[in-house]
Order: structure tokens, then C-alpha cells, then sequence
């Protein structure tokens, strides 16, 4: 494989030295999909919309209280 721009998580995720890459690459794509939510996207209405839809999942409800930001939960 080699070293583009696209393949960057996946080869920090191999250099990491954890125990399973794609865990590593799924943590990371989950708390950068926390950090995109919490910020500017909640004010968006369109994200403010869907999310009134659908809600989140017990345990990424839970992620997105832990991340410490309540008022973008109001």
C-alpha cells in the first residue's frame, strides 16, 4: 500500500501498536464523528432535524455526554 493522504489512519493506526488496526480505525472515525457533531454541525438545522428524528443509540448517547459539551445536547 502505498503513502497517500488516503491511507494515512491506516498506516497510524498499523504504527499505533495496538492489538487490532481496524478497532484502532474505528475508534478513531467514532470520536471524530463526536468532535464533528458536538461542534459547528449541531447548529446546522438540517443536522438538528435529523438528529430530533432518529435520536442516538444508548451507548453513543452515552459517548456524547461523556465528551463533555451539554449544551449542544439541549
Amino acid at each position: 500500500m502505498k503513502y497517500e493522504l488516503e491511507t494515512i489512519p491506516v498506516w497510524d493506526a498499523l504504527q499505533s501498536g495496538d492489538e487490532c488496526l481496524l478497532c484502532n480505525l474505528m475508534k478513531s472515525s467514532e470520536q471524530d464523528a463526536l468532535s464533528y457533531y458536538l461542534g459547528s454541525s449541531v447548529m446546522h438545522p438540517q443536522t438538528r432535524v435529523a438528529v430530533n428524528k432518529t435520536g442516538f443509540c444508548p451507548t453513543h448517547w452515552k459517548a456524547l455526554i461523556e465528551k463533555g459539551s451539554p449544551q449542544s445536547l439541549a
